[in-house]
């Protein structure tokens, strides 16, 4: 039982095969967006405030703000639900 030689065959990629039926491009704007998932430290940059703030809206905030916690250490923000759940601070103008 030896090591597996390395050869050029051996370290090319699989050309790719062609399916018999054609498959339908869907247009970029149509096709559902990928939801990108921020830090708190991105996510305070994004709503231009200090992270210190946006940590304690999150924390102890009367609005509950939607995030993913993985672990103490990793929790993630969907911008747009964020920006959502914090429409409550927004004001109108008043003249």
């Amino acid at each position: 039982m030896g090591r597996k030689a390395y050869t050029a065959r051996a370290l090319l990629k699989p050309k790719a095969v062609l399916s018999p039926t054609p498959v339908a491009h869907v247009h970029e704007a149509s096709a559902k967006p990928q939801i990108e998932w921020l830090t708190l430290e991105e996510m305070a940059h994004r709503l231009r405030i200090c992270k210190r703030v946006f940590g304690d809206i999150v924390r102890h905030g009367k609005v509950k703000v939607p995030r993913r916690v993985y672990s103490r250490k990793l929790v993630r923000f969907d911008p747009v639900a964020v920006e959502a759940a914090l429409k409550v601070f927004d004001k109108g103008v008043v003249q």
